[in-house]
């Protein structure tokens, strides 16, 4: 089972997405910032950190001939549910900056999924 061909080769037609990993970088500090700031979004915010951290390395370490086929593309596809998850129970309790911390927490998740289909595509087809 190859769960790679849920992501489409034609990722790449794109010529700036090899970019979109910067993108991480302002998300990932204002992250870090409003993890600072609200106090109760902490210890979820380094569940959240710890399981990017979790799918990086373990992206990094699936890097081969046959590049996980099923392993990793999975936590590429889970990842981005936890913040989702979290995004949603803040719109029912109406508290905003508590939902725009989830929102932009779930689209650096996201952007993180989509950048590293993109490198593990590009590097297949190379």
């Amino acid at each position: 089972m190859n769960l790679w061909h849920l992501f489409p080769p034609k990722i790449l037609a794109f010529e700036q997405i090899l970019y979109l990993p910067y993108l991480l970088i302002p998300s990932y500090a204002y992250l870090i910032y409003a993890a600072t700031r609200y106090q109760r979004v902490r210890k979820p915010m380094l569940l959240f950190l710890l399981l990017s951290g979790f799918v990086c390395g373990l992206m990094i370490v699936s890097f081969g001939p046959n590049m996980g086929k099923l392993l990793p593309p999975l936590m590429l596809l889970v990842s981005p549910l936890f913040p989702l998850f979290n995004m949603f129970t803040a719109l029912r309790q109406t508290n905003v900056s508590v939902t725009l911390f989830w929102f932009v927490a779930s689209m650096a998740s996201i952007v993180l999924s989509l950048s590293w289909a993109v490198w593990f595509v590009a590097l297949a087809n190379s």
